[in-house]
């Protein structure tokens, strides 16, 4: 006996081209409309934003107005007759993602550069040094930045007489200002200085600061000076406060005008309140016979760019005045180098490690689960 196959007759479903036609024409309608009022939203919060100021209310409210503004989405689908009857979940997640972020967007653009800038420029300034001698030159120092750029800038200066300076500040093209300031007058006492930078939409700002002349900043006691000294015998080199870390700055010498010798620090007069640093002419540079001693203090300072910025200061008995110097007669001398002295170095920016590794695990995953799903 023998068993006949059914023979199995497969039967085209039925394709619907008006149906698929409208349907197709009823989600680009959707989208169009999710992408215009994704653009509006966007223009009437960042225009909300700029009204608010300062206020810190400013950023709760316009984004929680954009994210609120998903639900008229119902009423503007129904204005322009779109059917909503139909949608699914995924429709309202894919309409309502492609209007949030399309809003975000926009209002990210509309908010910032070349559309708006409602930030003044940012000003960071540092005087170098902070404590000068009387015919020394100080050097005031600023980083200023801005998103859009600088239009003006320019400091002015009061002295402890009551006298303004006015002046303009030297641009190094990388975001770093200077000014010279000269003590032509010989006034000792605090100054201090305001530096107003405008950018190219009017934001202004305004920083200051202070800087002090004075004398014997840096000076060798009176009971050394010119005594007798040997290879061992020790002086020492007395400095006031700066207005710097003791880190931040290299106490050295000269000897007949030749090459530099470092200075150690030994401590500080916690009654003067002055830094104490000894050297002797065990140190390589010194000669035998009558020498004369100038000695100068080097003062660093990093800004955050990394920048460096450095400035000398020199005793009031040196070379700057009158040609005095520190006199000795040295009896005998050694042979051991200057000592090395590390000044701090500009440190590098450091940038946030791992969003670029994380985007590409994302990017990967993404990958994978697509070819998974076309290889099903």
């Amino acid at each position: 006996m023998t068993e006949e196959k059914e023979e199995y007759e497969f039967d085209m479903p039925h394709f619907d081209e008006e149906e698929f036609i409208a349907e197709q024409k009823k989600k680009a309608k959707s989208s169009f409309i999710s992408f215009g009022f994704g653009i509006l939203m966007g223009i009437i919060c960042s225009a909300i934003w700029v009204s608010l100021g300062d206020s810190p209310l400013k950023w709760p409210v316009t984004f929680l107005l954009g994210i609120c503004s998903i639900g008229f989405l119902i009423k503007i689908f129904q204005f322009f007759k779109i059917d909503i009857s139909t949608f699914e979940r995924k429709d309202w997640l894919g309409t309502g993602a492609f209007y949030f972020f399309t809003f975000l967007a926009f209002f990210i653009i509309s908010i910032n550069p070349p559309f708006y800038d409602g930030s003044p420029p940012v000003i960071d300034t540092f005087a170098l040094p902070g404590a000068q001698e009387i015919g020394g030159h100080t050097v005031l120092t600023a980083k200023i930045t801005d998103n859009v750029g600088l239009s003006d800038t320019h400091i002015e200066i009061f002295t402890p007489s009551g006298a303004t300076i006015n002046g303009s500040l030297i641009n190094d093209g990388n975001h770093m200002y200077f000014y010279d300031f000269m003590n032509k007058e010989n006034i000792t006492g605090m100054f201090t200085y305001r530096i107003t930078s405008e950018d190219s939409n009017g934001n202004e700002a305004a920083e200051n600061g202070n800087f002090t002349y004075r004398e014997d900043i840096i000076h060798i006691p009176e009971y050394q000076q010119g005594q007798s000294l040997s290879r061992l015998d020790e002086i020492k080199i007395r400095v006031k406060e700066l207005g710097i870390d003791k880190n931040n700055m290299r106490v050295f010498y000269t000897v007949n005008n030749g090459e530099e010798i470092n200075a150690s620090y030994s401590g500080e007069d916690t009654y003067a309140g002055e830094y104490i640093y000894t050297s002797s002419p065990d140190r390589i540079g010194w000669t035998t016979g009558f020498v004369t001693v100038e000695v100068f203090v080097e003062v660093i300072h990093y800004f955050v760019l990394p920048a460096d910025v450095n400035q000398t200061v020199r005793t009031s008995h040196g070379r700057i005045i009158d040609n005095q110097n520190y006199s000795f007669f040295v009896e005998s001398i050694g042979s051991l180098p200057s000592p090395d002295i590390d000044l701090p170095q500009p440190q590098t920016l450091q940038r946030v490690p791992g969003f670029g590794i994380l985007s590409l695990v994302i990017a990967v995953v993404l990958l994978g689960v697509l070819k998974r799903k076309r290889k099903f």
